[in-house]
């Protein structure tokens, strides 16, 4: 291993004065040899002292510790790569660090970071596609033992039910391998029943996700929807939703994690797709492609030149297909006068051989329109039904289609529930019944959604406003929304929660006026007051206004006005 790769070379052992030399230190990363000199010291106490033996070493740019054998090994010249042969079993017990001269290190430094952040991220992809490589490999071999019929049954999707948004059930599978459950989505588990409302948390929107710019709210966001996507037997994630915003009046602006910004998306994305999988659940990445507004969104067209497809909405899909994500939903629209889920050049030039995507992909509920040219632009698995895929048989016969493209749609599928550890036990076999109606919002749940809500929140203005002065004495509520959570007006969603596929009902809210009653409840001195009007604003010392503009899939908002 490391030790015998390092010869030790006593010229390299030159201490110098001062404390101008800088380390940074990457606990669990473990670096490959560095170049130049090198020198190996055992039995030091710990990562630190392995770091501040460096720092001394006028010639030390690069260290490995290891606490297996508390061994030092210092390298005369950096390299920022990973540890190529590293199998990641025993990373806790490493420690790497980069150390640098005074006067430009912290540029030296930063680079040296960056490099080894490139380093780690080509790492990840190459095994990323390794996985993919061994999924396809046990697919096809799978699938070479099937039947015709067996093989259509993982292309025909079924409408949804018992709290669930749609099934896919595929045949000539082993008895523990369970079905695909899809349910929306990515804001937490939608149980579209009201008498199922509060058994799943409300989370904030992916847009409250994308203004935090914080990859690892993102992670711990999307771990508590997977715990309860896992609880509630769905096997199949029907989100993230990732465009990139062009009219910030769209219905479903609220539901993307990447707001305005392709790179903000890419950095948040993957974190969020590798958290969902990790529990065996397919994360399924949407709208493919340039989905922009709700109104006429089964008939209007999205015209968009190839570098504006590369530069600006396809990267942040290509970052999610990068983490592993197993399956894309196209989408309703047309993009430069064809249907996105029948048309071959989104489908397979941009996806597949301009990205490289390998799992499946799934149409939206409804917008198939033609099973052979779904089928030969490059659709999988049609959704809610086989309306249009019934026929498949028939045009495999005509030779419309070609039995090699069916093979070929089948293998993405079960590609990406290997992928995913679906064949192996990652996701509960025993959760392939209907267990929708179990309650899965937990303490620590609203406590991920609330910090969500905490590390996204925005202040403009804030002028010996905030937090409330303890002389605070009269607190005026203005406007209906700070006591009423929903809006007859409002065809789907609350006042605090936009609607649609996205929406999760709850039992829980609490609204401004209750909030404040509640904390103030043991001090009878402070007094709240409320109205619609202003008229609770006299003699108040603040007053806090309740404004809310809705937004939902289906429609579009007509300004930018508050109601």
């Amino acid at each position: 291993g490391r030790r015998a790769a390092v010869s030790a070379s006593t010229a390299f052992l030159q201490e110098v004065e001062g404390p101008s030399r800088v380390c940074a230190s990457f606990p669990g990363v473990r670096l490959d040899n560095g170049g130049g000199s090198s020198s190996a010291v055992l039995g030091l106490a710990g990562p630190q002292e392995c770091v501040e033996t460096c720092r001394r070493l006028s010639n030390c740019s690069q260290l490995v510790y290891s606490a297996g054998n508390k061994g030092c090994y210092m390298f005369e010249h950096a390299k920022a790569e990973r540890y190529a042969k590293d199998d990641g079993s025993d990373l806790a017990q490493i420690t790497s660090a980069f150390c640098t001269d005074g006067g430009s290190s912290s540029f030296r430094l930063e680079g040296l970071r960056a490099q080894l952040g490139q380093s780690t991220a080509r790492q990840e992809r190459a095994e990323v596609q390794r996985r993919w490589r061994e999924a396809e490999q046990k697919a096809s071999a799978l699938i070479a033992t099937m039947t015709q019929d067996a093989k259509l049954t993982f292309v025909r999707g079924a409408p949804g039910g018992l709290g669930y948004a749609g099934f896919l059930k595929p045949a000539g599978l082993p008895p523990s391998v369970m079905p695909l459950k899809m349910q929306d989505g990515p804001q937490g588990f939608n149980p579209y029943q009201v008498k199922l409302a509060g058994t799943a948390t409300q989370f904030p929107s992916l847009l409250s996700v994308a203004a935090s710019f914080d990859p690892q709210v993102a992670e711990e966001y999307a771990q508590a929807v997977a715990d309860e996507f896992v609880t509630k037997g769905a096997n199949v994630l029907l989100g993230p939703d990732v465009e990139v915003t062009r009219a910030t009046l769209t219905g479903r602006c609220f539901e993307t994690i990447s707001g305005e910004d392709p790179f903000l998306g890419s950095q948040l994305v993957g974190p969020f797709v590798k958290a969902i999988q990790a529990r065996g659940i397919i994360a399924t990445v949407k709208h493919w492609l340039d989905n922009n507004q709700e109104i006429y969104r089964q008939t209007m067209t999205s015209v968009v030149a190839e570098r504006t497809q590369h530069e600006v909405y396809m990267p942040v899909f290509k970052a999610a297909f990068e983490a592993g994500a197993g399956a894309v939903m196209c989408a309703y629209n047309k993009v430069n006068g064809h249907h996105a889920c029948e048309n071959g050049h989104i489908l397979t030039k941009l996806l597949r051989e301009d990205l490289g995507f390998k799992g499946y992909v799934v149409s939206d509920w409804g917008a198939t329109h033609n099973g052979e040219r779904s089928a030969n632009s490059g659709l999988d698995v049609e959704m809610p039904s086989s309306k249009y895929f019934a026929n498949l048989t028939d045009y495999i016969a005509a030779g419309s289609v070609k039995q090699e493209k069916l093979d070929q749609m089948v293998t993405h599928v079960l590609s990406a529930m290997y992928f995913v550890g679906g064949m192996d036990g990652v996701f509960p076999a025993e959760k392939a019944g209907a267990w929708g109606h179990l309650p899965a919002t937990t303490d620590g749940h609203r406590a991920t959604a609330l910090k969500t809500v905490l590390d996204s929140a925005v202040l403009l203005k804030n002028h010996d406003t905030l937090p409330l002065l303890p002389s605070t004495k009269k607190i005026a509520l203005i406007g209906g929304y700070c006591k009423h959570s929903n809006d007859k007006r409002f065809a789907q969603g609350s006042v605090y929660s936009s609607g649609g596929s996205g929406f999760v009902m709850t039992t829980r809210t609490i609204t401004p006026l209750e909030g404040l009653q509640e904390h103030y409840q043991a001090d009878p001195s402070v007094e709240i007051v409320h109205s619609t009007d202003t008229s609770a604003a006299a003699g108040a010392d603040v007053a806090v206004i309740c404004a809310a503009a809705h937004s939902e899939e289906g429609w579009d908002r007509q300004n930018l006005s508050l109601p």
